[in-house]
Parts: structure tokens; sequence; C-alpha cells
């Protein structure tokens, strides 16, 4: 059993899910934390509207990849100057954005830049030990290092297209997770 199937054969939890993303991208929604506004709200929203885009009403539709565009890179530039953790958030939300507008550049922007994120460091990022530091050389594997496992989704989403990762990248999140976590 996925949150596929159960969104696809459940018409009651489907309806609330329609209603709520209305509810949402109707009323739009504001908190003074940022991250509130670009990544926990929207990607909320984003994950729902994977699962029920079809279903809405056109103008929910343009609603809804207005919202996801206000955190994609290619319609905020600003936003690929970020690392780690919210570049993963970031990257995940440009990736729907691109999916809802069957977009192939912004598609291509997003998985660029979270291959150009995927490296070897002794400062911020992915360390050759496993771990992974955020906020300079701070340990942040169990936080930021958290966020940076949501990789993993991508990549699956990634790797059905005909974009691929170089081994390389794929070896480095494998250490993460394997000397990251279980040691």
């Amino acid at each position: 059993i996925t949150v596929t199937s159960v969104v696809k054969h459940d018409n009651a939890l489907k309806d609330v899910a329609i209603k709520l993303t209305y509810y949402w991208v109707f009323n739009n929604f504001r908190n003074a934390n940022w991250w509130c506004n670009e990544i926990g709200a929207n990607g909320a929203l984003g994950n729902t509207a994977m699962f029920i885009y079809q279903d809405l009403h056109p103008k929910a539709q343009v609603a809804l990849r207005a919202r996801l565009a206000e955190s994609s890179f290619r319609y905020r530039l600003s936003l690929l100057t970020h690392t780690g953790g919210n570049l993963v958030d970031y990257a995940n939300l440009t990736l729907q954005s691109s999916i809802l507008n069957r977009d192939r550049e912004e598609f291509e922007l997003a998985v660029q830049r979270i291959e150009d994120e995927i490296v070897d460091t002794n400062i911020e990022g992915f360390q050759p030990d496993g771990s992974f530091f955020q906020h300079g050389r701070q340990l942040q594997t169990t936080s930021y290092g958290i966020v940076a496992l949501g990789l993993g989704k991508l990549l699956r989403i990634i790797n059905k297209t005909s974009r691929k990762f170089d081994e390389s990248k794929l070896d480095i999140i494998s250490r993460f997770i394997l000397r990251g976590f279980r040691s």
C-alpha cells in the first residue's frame, strides 16, 4: 500500500485533500517566519499536489503553480545560493514546480544544482567520514543531515527520467546514509 494508491482509491480522503488545498491556495496564508512560507507550507502543498493535481479546478492549478514558483530556482535565482538542507527543500519544490509546469529547463536546473551540492568537503556539506556539516564546521548529521536524506527521494524521481546522476554522487549519498547514520 502506498500513499498514491490510498489517495487514488479513497474518494473521501481525496475530497478532503482537494478541499484543504483550495483553502490554503485561495487564502494564501502567510507567517512571519520565512521558512514556514517558502518551505513548510509550499512543501506540504507541493507534496499534496503530486497526488491530486489533475483533480483540481484549473484556477486552483494556476494558483498552486504560482505558489510553488515562489520557492523555485527558476523564478528566484537567489535560491540557488542555499546549501545543505535548505537547498534540498528548494530543489524538491523546484522539481515539483517543473513537473506541474512540464518545464524541462526548470527540471534540469534543479537536478544540476543538486548534483553540484553532492561533493566531499571539509567545510559545509557531506564529509569524507559520512557526517554532515552545516553553518560552518558544525556537526548537523541528525538535523540538516536528515533533510539531506531527502536527496534519496529526489534521486528516485530523477533516475526515472533520462537524466541520471554520476555514480560518484550516488557513492557520497550512500556513504552518508551508511556511515553517517549507522555508525
